[in-house]
């Protein structure tokens, strides 16, 4: 018996005797049968059924009809174009016009012609729908507005030299690296509070700034606060191919204050990591990745980053990677003494005696529990007003928040979950 009469033979054997519907026992029986009969293997011939039935339902599933759906290209393509000449509303606004004449005017006035069918399903479509079915259409767009704006003058880009991480000065304080942090939360679009970060590369002396624009401007400020809060000398700078860091204004006052500027190259954070690596230690760990807009929340995000500033730069000390040597398909990492930025600044030879007596000065009048204490107040503050705001947008009470888990995964991050709010 050959392969195909084998398989005729098994497809009748099981319809004719409904075997999937049989005992155990009179399967086994029909299973010794058909052993006999074809000289098949009793596993591989009960493997062969088994895709046999597999087979049977997929087609099944195949076969059975889909119901088509009610608003289809045609219908979603029209939304499309009404939602845009109405500059792109919420699906309420856009389904009060859709309800009323205003429909009627549009389609007068527009030059593409619906046909009726069309037109009576846009009259029909409820606000819920119109969200799903535009949804694919406002991610782009927000995606969109989010880049558009960081197409920097090629001239620009042409007077700035492009520097890789390797390329930077290590040796000694006053080259640093800068970078912008979004705090947007999961929706980019509109104005949010984003923080200048910006790291000396030599110590790891961190200043970070929180602005509630990122303009040319608000940039300036940042850079002329960060020239006034550091102890030492600035040297040069480093930044990415953003807008706000990357533009004529900026480079204007980087040449007037005697720094110099360097980019990275497009699409390479890399070439930025010693700012970047701090984007969690230094901002998100204290903020997380919530949405921040308000200006309640720039002025406790402007109090909290002037304590970690002096709490990390004084009394959290930090790796240094002096080398990297590769052994096979490995590569070994080391480091050099564990200090804090601080003490680096005064173990170095480049930094000259008056600043290191302004440092020490300093220090003394610090008090790390102090700091400790004030950073955990206004992180409560900080996620109070988030959560106020929430509860007014949303109509949720604090207590839904809190029993939704939120403070340990929107609000802080997975090494943070031990963190809790005071009562």
């Amino acid at each position: 018996m050959d392969m195909k009469s084998r398989n005729q033979y098994l497809e009748a054997k099981i319809k004719d005797s409904n075997y999937w519907a049989l005992t155990k026992k009179r399967k086994g029986k029909i299973l010794e049968e058909m052993v006999n009969i074809t000289g098949l293997d009793k596993n591989y011939l009960t493997h062969k059924m088994v895709l046999k039935q597999f087979e049977s339902k997929v087609d099944k599933t195949l076969g059975r009809k889909r119901r088509k759906p009610k608003y289809d290209h045609e219908v979603v393509s029209a939304l499309k174009d009404i939602w845009e000449i109405f500059h792109k509303p919420c699906s309420e606004l856009l389904h009060s016009n859709l309800q009323s004449d205003i429909l009627d005017i549009t389609l007068k006035c527009n030059k593409i012609q619906y046909s009726q069918r069309v037109v009576d399903l846009l009259r029909q479509i409820s606000s819920k729908s119109i969200d799903n079915k535009l949804s694919e259409f406002k991610a782009k767009d927000r995606i969109r507005n989010k880049y558009h704006n960081n197409k920097s003058d090629a001239l620009l880009k042409q007077t700035v030299k492009i520097c890789l991480s390797n390329e930077l000065d290590r040796t000694k304080p006053g080259s640093f690296s800068t970078d912008l942090v979004e705090s947007c939360g999961t929706n980019a679009s509109g104005r949010f509070i984003q923080t200048f970060s910006s790291t000396d590369i030599f110590s790891g002396w961190w200043f970070g700034y929180p602005i509630i624009r990122a303009i040319q401007t608000e940039t300036i400020k940042c850079l002329e606060l960060r020239n006034k809060l550091c102890p030492f000398p600035i040297l040069a700078d480093h930044t990415d191919n953003g807008s706000p860091l990357l533009n004529w204004l900026t480079k204007k006052w980087y040449d007037k204050n005697g720094i110099e500027y360097t980019r990275s190259r497009p699409n390479k954070k890399n070439d930025n990591c010693f700012v970047e690596q701090k984007n969690y230690t230094h901002v998100r760990k204290y903020t997380g990745y919530l949405r921040f807009d308000t200006k309640k929340e720039l002025w406790i995000l402007n109090e909290l980053f002037m304590a970690l500033m002096d709490f990390r730069n004084f009394f959290l000390p930090t790796f240094k990677l002096t080398s990297k040597i590769r052994v096979g398909a490995k590569i070994h990492k080391q480091y050099g003494d564990i200090q804090t930025p601080y003490h680096r600044l005064i173990n170095s030879l480049d930094v000259p005696e008056g600043i290191k007596g302004n440092l020490i000065r300093y220090r003394t009048s610090l008090d790390p529990v102090e700091l400790s204490r004030r950073i955990h107040t206004l992180q409560n503050r900080l996620y109070r007003i988030y959560l106020s705001k929430k509860n007014k947008n949303n109509t949720k009470t604090a207590e839904i928040l809190a029993s939704q888990n939120i403070i340990s995964h929107r609000f802080l991050t997975a090494r943070q979950r031990s963190f809790c709010l005071e009562d």
